[in-house]
């Protein structure tokens, strides 16, 4: 096969095949260890300083927004990964194109490299700035981490909800419902919006 007898078409080769398994691997890593549905059926099983009512109230509600969490987990391991991952590939284009440019000149397999580097590299750019990827792994990693907060200052510490069942239940239920409504909005705000976003360049284009 010509293209293993060149020593840029071998490095043309290792570059995709790493390109695949580094997403692979990225993928597995940012896997969430946490089961939402594992912690589901105990949430408040343990919760020694609660009522038998309020616990069963408690978890009934947390059965509720069970779904939420799991939509909220996936996005954030998958934004996660593709965070981290485009990171690591636009700093590896970036750094090893110096070297590599000069000699495109003299090899095909050196120029193809570059072509395909440059290209996967702006268009991975390109997804993690539309769609903010950074930024979108870190919010949903906190509307996940907040419920699980509001779960444990129930469990350990229920009168920093107030005082008697009834005031612990509805400020619980004010403190979650204001987490999802930040869920919603930023779901609502991240919808990639093509005339916008369209706009805006137009307008760094005058400056």
């Amino acid at each position: 096969m010509k293209v293993l007898d060149d020593v840029w078409g071998v490095i043309l080769i290792l570059y995709l095949m790493s390109v695949i398994i580094t997403a692979v691997v990225f993928y597995k890593i940012f896997k969430p260890q946490l089961k939402v549905k594992s912690v589901r059926y105990n949430a408040f099983n343990d919760a020694a300083f609660l009522s038998s009512e309020l616990r069963r109230w408690l978890q009934e509600h947390y059965d509720s927004i069970t779904p939420v969490l799991y939509i909220w987990q996936k996005r954030a391991w998958r934004y996660g990964a593709m965070h981290y991952y485009i990171v690591l590939w636009t700093t590896i284009t970036s750094l090893s194109l110096p070297f590599t440019i000069q000699y495109v000149a003299n090899n095909e397999y050196a120029r193809l490299l570059v072509q395909i580097a440059t290209a996967f590299s702006a268009i991975m750019f390109g997804l993690h700035s539309t769609f903010k990827m950074k930024e979108l792994y870190q919010r949903y990693r906190l509307l996940e981490s907040s419920i699980y907060m509001n779960v444990r200052k129930m469990k350990y510490d229920p009168d920093s909800f107030g005082e008697g069942d009834e005031n612990k239940r509805i400020n619980y239920a004010i403190a979650i419902e204001k987490i999802r409504e930040d869920g919603r909005s930023i779901e609502i705000d991240n919808i990639p919006n093509p005339i916008s976003t369209a706009n805006k360049r137009d307008d760094d284009g005058e400056k």
